[in-house]
């Protein structure tokens, strides 16, 4: 009876001994297969918002749905069919914009662990905003003005606070990299990077408050179709300068990701494993 535990025992050791070798193997392939470039995604999230834009607004206006000289931007998903289209794509667009907006909080994290950069609290802080303001994306993708006026405007209100406070928080990060080195694999960051930042995120802040005025201006006394504004309306001239504000924000915000684009190839994906317990 011994011996027959002990060959027993010893076969399960070497079963056991297969199992991780496999296991391993396929830990590898799947590593191997996923081996994301990261650096590729800031231009398909910039990609998918682009096509997003012209689909939709192409519909709307095309439809009569929305008048022609800039409307904003929800407005162009406000009815069907636009809006089931619209909504779809933002909610997709929402996933990739934090994915991107999470890999920089990593690359971030990883850049203090190296160099021992106080910029942890900033890190988070931008994480959050960034959390904000894709859940607020989401919000005005699936709450139209003309249904929920109240919770799209509320989503409004954090996609584009959220996302101006965002790229504050990140060119005040990416000012305190400056004196990195830009050598492969030295986490720097170029000085005219750190300056277009600088640029984007003060001139999305003056931007936000002339959408907030202007846009508050023109609805004061309107009392037309909120989704079709002429030059024949009154507040017409505030309407513009504050949807105006609105496009070249959500552009810029897109641009300000875009340029994570060098970073990322200094970071990789070490692969997804799977074991059992």
């Amino acid at each position: 009876m011994r011996s027959v535990f002990v060959q027993f025992t010893d076969t399960d050791k070497i079963r056991g001994a297969i199992q991780t070798s496999v296991l391993k193997k396929v830990c590898l392939n799947i590593s191997d297969k996923f081996h994301f470039r990261l650096h590729h995604w800031p231009f398909f999230m910039c990609l998918w918002f682009l096509l997003t834009l012209i689909v939709t607004y192409s519909i709307s206006v095309g439809k009569k749905h929305a008048y022609k000289i800039f409307p904003y931007i929800s407005d162009t998903g406000t009815y069907p069919p636009e809006s089931c289209i619209f909504g779809q794509l933002i909610n997709l667009g929402t996933l990739l914009m934090l994915l991107n907006m999470y890999l920089r909080y990593r690359q971030v994290d990883l850049i203090i662990q190296l160099h021992d950069i106080d910029c942890s609290k900033s890190n988070k802080i931008a994480m959050w905003f960034a959390g904000i303001g894709c859940l607020g994306m989401s919000i005005v993708a699936n709450f139209q003005k003309m249904n929920m006026r109240g919770i799209h405007f509320l989503g409004a209100d954090m996609v584009l606070g959220g996302g101006v406070v965002y790229t504050v928080v990140q060119a005040q990060i990416s000012y305190a990299f400056r004196n990195l080195e830009t050598k492969p694999n030295s986490c720097g960051i170029t000085k005219k990077t750190v300056i277009a930042r600088i640029i984007i995120s003060v001139t999305c802040v003056i931007l936000f408050f002339l959408l907030v005025g202007f846009g508050y201006a023109s609805e004061k006394d309107f009392e037309g179709d909120l989704i079709w504004w002429t030059p024949d309306d009154s507040g017409y001239v505030s309407h513009v300068i504050a949807t105006i504000s609105e496009w070249i924000i959500i552009i810029l915000i897109s641009i300000f990701i875009l340029t994570y684009t060098t970073e990322f190839q200094e970071i990789k994906f070490t692969g997804i494993g799977f074991t059992f317990e």
